[in-house]
């Protein structure tokens, strides 16, 4: 179980540039059709667990 929280503005994002590691363009491609923000914690990820944003 972990906490997380996105925010979409509403506005388009910005085209993604490609070339992810181990992922295909044509699914950061879909990823990033709209602008957001998300951080979140998974307590699970070690000592101090993990934080992302």
């Amino acid at each position: 179980m972990g906490l997380a929280c996105t925010r979409f503005s509403g506005r388009e994002g910005s085209p993604h540039p490609g070339g992810a590691p181990s992922c295909g363009d044509s699914v950061t491609v879909g990823d990033y059709l709209r602008e957001l923000s998300s951080c979140g914690l998974w307590p699970g990820g070690g000592e101090q667990g993990a934080f992302h944003a």
